[in-house]
């Protein structure tokens, strides 16, 4: 197979996206932990951000990855409607960058399956 512009950019586009979903959600997770273990209640929020965040770490890591890039994919997709659907409960409205990530994630599936580099 070539190396075209449109799989040099597609890669470009993977990577990126990877490494800052991978670097958010590390932080989102790092930044939980502490609250979890404080005295006092702190509710579901610190849980929740602790899972959502190490699910969308190691999806982003799965996704960096050629041979799991499909079950990477499927993770990241999964916690993106979680993190919609529990930003648009609190009040939260504005969810435009994880519409953004969904959808460029869609991006990159969708060419590594046209392309045959996915394994699943």
């Amino acid at each position: 197979m070539t190396n075209t512009s449109e799989d040099r950019s597609m890669t470009a586009l993977r990577w990126t996206l990877g490494l800052v979903i991978a670097a958010e959600s590390i932080l989102t997770a790092w930044n939980a932990y502490p609250e979890i273990h404080a005295g006092g209640h702190h509710g579901l929020h610190a849980w929740v951000r602790l899972i959502l965040g190490s699910a969308e770490a190691a999806g982003a890591i799965l996704f960096l990855l050629p041979a799991t890039l499909m079950a990477g994919g499927w993770i990241l997709l999964a916690v993106f409607v979680f993190a919609l659907l529990f930003h648009v409960l609190q009040g939260q409205l504005f969810v435009g960058d994880l519409l953004i990530y969904a959808m460029a994630t869609i991006a990159c599936m969708a060419h590594a399956q046209a392309s045959g580099k996915s394994k699943v």
